[in-house]
């Protein structure tokens, strides 16, 4: 569970930061990740999702930093 709140805390601050720099592609690839995890069931492929929103965030959040 801690995981997860760290997870949100971090989505947060880069849906902030990109908002700041305007970067609207990246913050819609961000959205668009999240949106494939907000389902009522677990499906098979809902794993893979997760991993690729993690990857994602951690690339999106390298790339605030530099």
């Amino acid at each position: 569970m801690l995981e997860g709140l760290q997870d949100y805390a971090k989505i947060q601050i880069v849906k902030k930061a990109l908002k700041d720099k305007g970067d609207k592609v990246s913050l819609k690839r961000l959205e668009q990740a999240i949106q494939k995890l907000k389902v009522v069931e677990r499906t098979a492929i809902w794993n893979q999702y997760l991993n690729e929103a993690k990857a994602l965030l951690n690339e999106l959040s390298l790339a605030i930093a530099s």
